[in-house]
């Protein structure tokens, strides 16, 4: 299959794209009576770019899973990806569910006290390990495109 480069952001695109499937900006077509050239400057970004768009990701993906928030960093990054929604809706199930728990444990006598204390904790702590993995995907990407 043919590709070309995009015009807006130099990615390899097939020929017959009508949209860059990065920077989402409509392809011109070529017409045979008006050809234009374009030319792409491959410049590296600046460091302090890439930098900034490292941390802003970081913070989206640690400071709002303290209130059950998860996957926020990949919606942003990447709307048309499920998996940030996926991370979304896990997270708040988690968290909400871990918070009930946590408020009713001592109002139902203390064998069920003892078994919601147990559940407290392997939701929390399945809820922490979902956290780390969507601060391992921010930070490293996703490791799930190897299979």
């Amino acid at each position: 299959m043919d590709q070309n480069k995009c015009p807006y952001c130099g990615v390899l695109i097939p020929t017959n794209s009508l949209t860059c499937p990065k920077c989402f900006k409509n392809i011109p077509r070529e017409d045979a009576s008006k050809k234009e050239e374009y030319i792409i400057h491959d410049e590296p970004k600046s460091s302090q770019t890439r930098s900034k768009k490292n941390d802003f990701t970081l913070f989206l993906a640690i400071i709002p899973a303290f209130v059950g928030i998860l996957g926020l960093n990949q919606i942003i990054r990447d709307p048309k990806d499920s998996k940030g929604y996926m991370y979304l809706v896990i997270g708040l199930i988690l968290f909400i569910t871990s918070v009930v728990l946590f408020i009713n444990i001592w109002h139902n006598g203390i064998w069920s006290a003892f078994f919601m204390t147990i559940a407290w904790i392997m939701i929390s702590f399945i809820y922490v390990i979902a956290a780390i993995g969507v601060l391992i995907d921010a930070i490293m990407g996703s490791v799930l495109r190897i299979f």
